[in-house]
C-alpha cells in the first residue's frame, strides 16, 4: 500500500511540472539552466541512495522529481539554443564571469 501512495506522489510530483515545461516549449518562460541541472542532481542522488539503501518509496518519489526536473533542464537548453541572447546564455556568460573575477585570490570569496 505505501508503494502504491509513493507511486501516485511521483507521478503528481511529475505532473505539477508539465505546465512548466508547456511555457517553456511555447516560449513564455525560460528556466535557468544551472538551476534546474542543481535540482536534477540532489534528487538523482536522493534516488541512488534510497535505492542503494532499499527505500522503495524514497526511490519512486525521488525518482519522478528527477526526471521533472530533468526534464524542465533540458527543455531549457533546447531553448537557450535558438531563443537566449549570448550574453544569457549560461555557457556563453561563464566565461566573463570568470573574467570579472580578475586574477586576485580576494576577488574570487
Amino acid at each position: 500500500m505505501r508503494n502504491v501512495i509513493a507511486l501516485l506522489a511521483g507521478i503528481i510530483s511529475f505532473t505539477s511540472a508539465l505546465p512548466y515545461i508547456y511555457d517553456t516549449a511555447r516560449g513564455k518562460t525560460h528556466p535557468n539552466v544551472v538551476t534546474w541541472l542543481t535540482w536534477t542532481l540532489l534528487n538523482a542522488i536522493n534516488t541512488i541512495a534510497a535505492i542503494r539503501t532499499g527505500n522503495v518509496q524514497t526511490a519512486l518519489l525521488t525518482g519522478f522529481s528527477a526526471a521533472a526536473t530533468g526534464s524542465i533542464m533540458a527543455m531549457g537548453i533546447k531553448k537557450a539554443s535558438k531563443n537566449t541572447p549570448p550574453s544569457t546564455s549560461p555557457v556563453r556568460s561563464l566565461p566573463s564571469l570568470a573574467s570579472s573575477c580578475g586574477s586576485s585570490p580576494t576577488n574570487l570569496a
